[in-house]
């Protein structure tokens, strides 16, 4: 699962504009973010624009929280609503790094929000779409709804998001 997140880490994290700069270099962990930084800013490699602060391990810190929601929401992992509450948060949270990262373009967010079998993807998709409401279109409001319907998730709608 490690060797996962470094992939998926390094694939979601270069930048146009640094593949531009740098066209025939390989790009590793270490060349976009060199040992001993923390953070970096960076533009989304798909849409490009302004850049923005992105610490390392956003992507794992996500998966990781993910996986804790799918344990505690499938009750495969005992959890209180505060052990819930806090991977929600953290996800929250990181949502616009992952923006920034493109990782809601490498999968978009109605990707997120169909996989029933993971509900902490479910969620996280949910907050994606309570920071970037103009992304809602007819198809993920649809999928909304019908989560709503769900005691699983019928707390974590926004109404708003389904007006």
């Amino acid at each position: 699962m490690h060797l996962i997140i470094i992939f998926i880490l390094a694939i979601t994290s270069m930048t146009l504009a640094h593949a531009k700069e740098k066209e025939n270099e390989i790009v590793t962990p270490s060349t976009l973010i060199p040992d001993g930084v923390d953070k970096i800013f960076l533009a989304n490699p798909y849409t490009g624009g302004k850049k923005h602060e992105v610490r390392k391990a956003t992507i794992g810190a996500t998966i990781v929280n993910i996986v804790k929601l799918n344990g505690y929401l499938s009750a495969k992992t005992k959890a209180d609503k505060s052990d819930i509450k806090s991977s929600i948060t953290v996800i929250d949270g990181l949502i616009p790094s992952l923006k920034t990262l493109g990782l809601f373009n490498l999968f978009n967010g109605y990707e997120w929000l169909v996989d029933d079998t993971q509900p902490g993807k479910i969620i996280t998709g949910i907050l994606y779409f309570s920071h970037y409401p103009q992304e809602i279109d007819q198809k993920v409001k649809a999928r909304l709804l019908e989560l709503k319907k769900s005691d699983l998730y019928k707390d974590y709608i926004i109404v708003d998001l389904i007006k």
